[in-house]
């Protein structure tokens, strides 16, 4: 885009230097912009006209180089020189527009040449519109990725569990375990001789 743009603004001087102002063989210029031929306002405007867009478009590529680098600053830099370099394309083809209808009306030699530098102001100023929407969404974007980034995210938190209560095993009474005679590990099981050891054992009758 600003290739484009720089080649434009190299048409519009060029242009105005070797076809709108012209010099005779006594070294009087004259400009084919306007009504007076002798009054030089409007080639020198055509002048200044591609030169600051020169200047624009030379900053812009700048900020272009150092956009990987310098982030949303470099958006905020764009933003502002494409939409002066928009404005002030926008002013001058108004400006030359009256100027060639003048010029026209008078019959006035390189009509061709006239129209031709209108119709590269318009461009010049359509391709500025087109990074001025371009800088501005990206300016944009990087103003709401900020602003996200810097919100605190409030994360619910979830109320505990309710703790589960568990049994505790039954204990038997101290005075019980105090009773209790040990177990002698080593004592050898003596087995039953006879059924007067069994007591009151009774038996299944037949």
């Amino acid at each position: 885009m600003t290739t484009g743009q720089f080649g434009m603004a190299i048409a519009v001087l060029v242009i105005t230097a070797t076809r709108l102002y012209q010099e005779n063989s006594f070294g009087i210029g004259v400009c084919w912009l306007g009504t007076n031929p002798f009054d030089y306002q409007y080639c020198r405007y055509s002048y200044g006209l591609g030169a600051i867009s020169l200047g624009f478009t030379v900053v812009l590529a700048m900020v272009q180089c150092l956009d990987c680098e310098f982030g949303g600053v470099t958006n905020i830099i764009d933003t502002i020189f494409a939409g002066l370099g928009l404005a002030w394309w926008i002013v001058g083809a108004v400006l030359i527009k009256e100027r060639v209808d003048e010029a026209d009306s008078l019959n006035f030699p390189q009509e061709g040449e006239r129209n031709a530098v209108f119709i590269l102001a318009v461009t010049t100023a359509v391709a500025f519109g087109v990074c001025f929407i371009i800088s501005s969404f990206g300016f944009l974007t990087s103003l709401w990725n900020s602003i996200r980034g810097h919100r605190v995210e409030v994360v619910p938190q979830r109320a505990p569990a309710e703790e589960i209560p568990q049994e505790r095993p039954v204990e038997a009474p101290k005075e019980d375990l105090e009773k209790a005679e040990p177990v002698k590990a080593d004592e050898p099981v003596r087995p039953i001789e006879s059924d007067d050891e069994l007591g009151t054992a009774e038996r299944p009758e037949a």
